[in-house]
């Protein structure tokens, strides 16, 4: 960068694509299909004697998902 000039057009152009490079993954890093609510097997009562982590998709609850929820998807397994 020239003094006094925070970005040059370059340093700002390889700013602008790396920041839409993290902004904007490849279609295979996203699954297409969103997945619904997980629910624990127990519905989160009770003890937890599982030791894995266990949960199963109860679907959209009325597309009212908060934003943590919407960013979930399914991506399914190469093999």
């Amino acid at each position: 960068a020239r003094v006094n000039v925070l970005f040059d057009d370059l340093e700002r152009q390889r700013s602008d694509e790396a920041e839409r490079d993290a902004e904007f993954p490849q279609r295979t890093e996203v699954g297409r299909m969103r997945a619904g609510r997980l629910v624990a097997p127990d519905a989160g009562f009770g003890e937890d004697t599982e030791a894995e982590l266990v949960a199963w998709d109860v679907g959209i609850c009325g597309g009212a998902a908060s934003a943590e929820e919407a960013a979930i998807h399914i991506i399914e397994d190469d093999e």
